[in-house]
């Protein structure tokens, strides 16, 4: 079931995505104003709702609403991509928002900046990739 509008998330959400956030999620987990979730791979309307139904004021979580929508981004710049595929998955993903069923986070923070490569380095960090 999709968090409807009044149960959206009230807490500050960081998704933390990129390398080795199992060791940050299991880092911070004991912090008593933190709720860390491990939700990589869950379905995006249980993520949502995990996330919503949390009482912290800080939620950290490794479910990245964008994940598809980014990897088809990378499959098209690496010429990969089927046509159409990464307007599909922006529109699975608006439909996602729309609904209630997904949501993004207030901040990302990607763990270990150094050892994304290639397009994902510009998907995470565009026109500073290079810096990082």
């Amino acid at each position: 079931m999709a968090p409807s509008s009044d149960s959206a998330a009230r807490s500050t959400v960081v998704a933390l995505v990129g390398c080795d956030s199992d060791e940050l999620l299991e880092g911070i987990s004991d912090l008593p104003a933190v709720a860390a979730l491990s939700l990589r791979g869950q379905d995006p309307t249980d993520a949502a709702l995990a996330i919503a139904t949390r009482p912290q004021p800080y939620v950290v979580h490794d479910a990245d609403p964008l994940e598809h929508v980014a990897a088809a981004w990378v499959e098209l710049f690496q010429e990969r991509a089927t046509l159409g595929t990464l307007e599909v998955e922006v529109e699975a993903l608006l439909a996602l928002f729309a609904s209630g069923a997904a949501f993004m986070p207030d901040y990302y923070v990607v763990a270990s900046p150094g050892a994304v490569e290639g397009e994902w380095r510009h998907w995470w960090f565009g026109a500073l990739a290079h810096h990082c």
